[in-house]
């Protein structure tokens, strides 16, 4: 790739340079590294990696990072396949978990999570993240996962005239009235037809009873 560098070498100062930081996109994509990318382009490796990464600096305008992925087309809740390959081709380039999820498009907190649980046991580093094997536990997780109610659930609108009227005792809705050593008795606020029922206290609020006195 045929590249003139500007002659001007002086500080460049607030003015952006537009033509020197598409240059150092396109030979990038091509597979060039950081370092061999900016010495065609004639700027300093922090400059390539600002452009590469994104950079937040305090005081100054927000520069996005170059590698941008399109956002995957399902479930925005689970990270697919090309965004884990994603984080891994980061990962080894040392971009930082701010930087990759920027890129992505996901919060910090996920992109991290995500590593830390997809990374073989007993390493430490972010760069073993594997990403084929993330997506097999994903996808294991999500098959595990059964529906919640396994019975049709019946509205309160639907509930038969018994259930309205409390003529069974199964239809009962009670408000525990707690005693100090004594049984439970269950109240029924605003029904004053039915007789009070005592129950007998679970153990594990008589234990919490007797702790705090």
């Amino acid at each position: 790739m045929e590249f003139e560098i500007r002659k001007d070498r002086a500080p460049q100062g607030p003015r952006k340079l537009s033509r020197d930081r598409e240059a150092y996109s396109r030979l990038v994509q091509r597979g060039y590294s950081n370092s061999e990318a900016c010495r065609i382009v004639g700027v300093d490796r922090r400059t390539g990696n600002k452009w590469r990464n994104g950079r937040s600096e305090r005081n100054r305008k927000q520069v996005p990072p170059m590698h941008v992925v399109e956002p995957a087309s399902g479930s925005s809740r689970y990270l697919s396949v090309d965004e884990r390959i994603h984080i891994a081709d980061r990962l080894r380039e040392k971009a930082t978990v701010r930087a990759i999820s920027a890129e992505l498009g996901r919060s910090p907190s996920m992109v991290s999570r995500e590593v830390r649980r997809n990374r073989p046991e007993g390493t430490r580093g972010y760069w073993r993240y594997r990403p084929h094997a993330a997506q097999a536990r994903a996808d294991a997780r999500q098959a595990a996962q059964g529906p919640c109610f396994t019975t049709p659930m019946v509205m309160i609108s639907e509930r038969p005239a018994e259930a309205e009227e409390w003529a069974v005792p199964g239809h009962w809705e009670g408000r525990p009235d707690h005693r100090h050593g004594r049984q439970v008795r269950d109240r029924h606020p605003g029904r004053t037809r039915h007789p009070l029922r005592h129950a007998p206290a679970p153990a594990r609020q008589l234990l919490r009873r007797s702790r705090t006195g």
